[in-house]
């Protein structure tokens, strides 16, 4: 086959094996979000029920008070919205927790992609804190779910520190999307 068809080939394999995944991750969260808020789980075929409940067994095991799953939340301080996974109380910290699905091999650590401890710290100030950013007693966390290895579920925490930087981050990427769209919510 030619050059250009061999190409079209690999890209379609590609686009494929994404949108797979993709559509597998989708899944999972659907059971996920159905077992928090008391549904029947949509998706039982294994790929999608195995890493689902190793999840919510992680979450139980963590002693987390769930306040809400799926829910939206408004900043109407900086402009923004978004649909928190879940919304908790653990002791005396305010939290958030997202769910986040991912290829792993054996022995490799989690990577946390860019954007994603913003995106909690963001869920965190304009749900618990007015958009007044983070505060002390804020906690959040990515909870890993591999699609590779079944049964196999990683959580990264966000500290104080960590989570304030990313929400001035979150801010400043804010305002440069109301500048491209030319549009501010608060308006």
């Amino acid at each position: 086959e030619s050059l250009d068809d061999y190409t079209r080939t690999i890209l379609d394999k590609a686009f494929d094996e994404a949108s797979s995944a993709a559509d597998l991750g989708t899944r999972i969260h659907a059971n996920i979000e159905a077992q928090l808020t008391g549904k029947l789980l949509p998706h039982m075929e294994p790929e999608a029920l195995q890493p689902a409940l190793a999840a919510l067994d992680k979450v139980e095991s963590m002693g987390l008070r769930i306040n809400a799953s799926e829910q939206r939340v408004v900043c109407k301080r900086h402009g923004f919205a978004g649909t928190c996974d879940v919304l908790f109380t653990h002791e005396n910290m305010h939290g958030v927790l997202d769910f986040k699905t991912t290829k792993t091999k054996e022995g490799e650590p989690i990577a946390t992609r860019f954007g994603q401890p913003a995106q909690i710290a963001a869920y965190l100030s304009a749900h618990w804190n007015d958009g007044r950013g983070i505060v002390e007693d804020n906690v959040g966390y990515n909870m890993y779910v591999s699609t590779t290895e079944i049964g196999r579920v990683d959580v990264v925490k966000y500290d104080h520190t960590t989570l304030q930087s990313e929400f001035d981050m979150f801010l400043h990427a804010c305002a440069i999307w109301r500048h491209r769209y030319a549009y501010d919510p608060r308006s």
